[in-house]
């Protein structure tokens, strides 16, 4: 569980760097954050809420990040399955559960503004495989993600 310092760090890095009415993040109730982006380098218009659920595991384990609904693929089909080739731990909440980190590179020293960085460049990712139809994993290949 994070601790009331942890908290008071990542609220302080989160405000520097995301417009304060542009994220939400509160440990008393699920998701424990929910950030709006938008993709507006590469798309312009285009913006999610993403939403972490923090539960009791972080930082000593990964999060749950949505995308804050269920995305569809190129081909109109539900992304509500586990799948390597476009980065899915399946469903969470009826909201796509995207793979961020693998279990193996997780550590409790990766910030939840780095996971909204991450975040951010999957659902890039998703909507470049929109136009193209390629996988996520074409634009975000596995162990190359920094």
């Amino acid at each position: 569980m994070m601790s009331e310092d942890r908290f008071a760090v990542e609220d302080e890095m989160l405000a520097r760097k995301i417009h304060l009415e542009n994220y939400n993040f509160c440990l008393n109730h699920e998701p424990g954050l929910s950030v709006v982006v938008n993709l507006d380098k590469y798309f312009p218009g285009v913006w999610y809420n993403i939403k972490f659920y923090l539960l009791d595991r972080f930082p000593e384990r990964k999060p749950i990040v949505t995308a804050g609904e269920l995305l569809y693929d190129c081909n109109g089909w539900s992304m509500d399955t586990v799948s390597s080739e476009q980065h899915l731990l399946g469903v969470h909440n009826g909201e796509t559960y995207m793979c961020l980190y693998n279990d193996s590179e997780w550590n409790n020293n990766i910030s939840l503004y780095k996971l909204v960085c991450r975040a951010q460049r999957w659902l890039a990712a998703y909507n470049f495989h929109l136009l193209s139809g390629e996988s996520i994993e074409t634009f975000l290949p596995h162990g190359k993600i920094r």
